[in-house]
């Protein structure tokens, strides 16, 4: 009889779904993806909805041989959002006609663990991850294959006082390059009119308008970052400064994790649409890299962060047997 592991990458978009064989390798089974379960940009109520929708297309047939399921997501800290997984898992097992207390307990982990998981599928190494925020994460096992896992983590600790080289850091210094030139600090610069564009706007005054607009939040500002782009075509000193500064911040938080964790000639992955979509920054951080842990070798990773959270779901159902 087949049985099966459940992960979930709960993001703020979308949330991907995968049901993995339970094996020493599991295989997937089924791959799909369902709406946003981060409870900070959704209602409680559309959370479990997205939830319930994800049971519903695995079926009570398969759901009723899931033995371990795991959900990585953003703000586990928050007491919120570990109550609405317990019961959105609750609920559906109901609606599904199955018995609520067979339902494993699920494992709740930080999105960027499950990122981990799938990036080196488990084994030692660590991940750079820059989207809207930054952070550095890795794991690695103490004494060998049969040491406990030992993680450590730097930066994430929000765009406020951190999240250097960041979407929002580098789309808050492409509105500091505008203002910049404005006032005739820096040269004239070719980011203007595109940051005009996506906005809608006509002038520095609109512009200021709405970064202090108490609606716009971090992700509307990093939605500016890839505008970097443009001053760097250009071949504007001021935007390769930053880009120099901002590869600058992220190639410093793999630093304190790989030197904790012995990794120093360790693998790291590159996460997120920064690095991902920008082959200027990745190679810039590259370089940085090189000069501070040239034993360092970045990877692309091996799975998705679905598939780690099914890994880490396996990895708890054997610690409990």
């Amino acid at each position: 009889m087949s049985e099966y592991v459940l992960g979930f990458d709960c993001g703020g978009t979308k949330t991907g779904v995968r049901l993995a064989s339970l094996a020493e390798v599991p295989v997937t089974e089924e791959e799909f993806s369902v709406g946003g379960m981060n409870v900070n940009s959704f209602g409680r109520e559309e959370v479990l909805e997205h939830l319930v929708s994800a049971y519903e297309q695995i079926g009570a047939e398969k759901l009723s041989k899931v033995r371990a399921i795991c959900y990585g997501a953003a703000g586990i800290s928050n007491p919120l959002t570990r109550e609405v997984f317990l019961e959105g898992t609750r609920r559906s097992y109901v609606l599904m006609g199955l018995d609520p207390r067979k339902a494993p307990l699920p494992l709740l982990i930080g999105d960027h663990q499950a990122a981990l998981y799938g990036a080196h599928g488990g084994k030692d190494g660590m991940i750079l991850i820059a989207g809207t925020g930054s952070i550095c994460c890795g794991h690695a096992r103490e004494g060998g294959e049969d040491g406990p896992m030992l993680e450590a983590r730097c930066g994430g600790f929000g765009h406020l006082i951190d999240d250097g080289g960041s979407g929002y850091a580098l789309g808050r210094d492409v509105l500091s390059l505008i203002v910049r030139a404005e006032d005739g600090r820096i040269p004239p610069t070719a980011m203007r009119r595109p940051v005009f564009e996506q906005l809608g706007i006509d002038s520095v005054q609109e512009l200021i308008r709405f970064v202090y607009d108490p609606s716009t939040g971090k992700k509307d500002i990093a939605a500016l970052a890839p505008v970097l782009e443009t001053g760097l075509a250009a071949g504007e000193k001021a935007a390769f400064e930053v880009l120099e500064k901002e590869a600058g911040e992220l190639a410093e938080l793999v630093v304190p994790v790989a030197r904790s964790l012995k990794l120093e000639e360790g693998y790291l992955t590159f996460c997120g649409s920064v690095l991902l979509k920008s082959s200027r920054m990745a190679e810039a951080v590259r370089k940085q890299l090189s000069e501070r842990l040239p034993g360092v070798k970045t990877v692309p990773a091996r799975y998705d962060a679905a598939f780690g959270a099914c890994l880490a779901a396996l990895r708890q159902l054997k610690k409990n047997y």
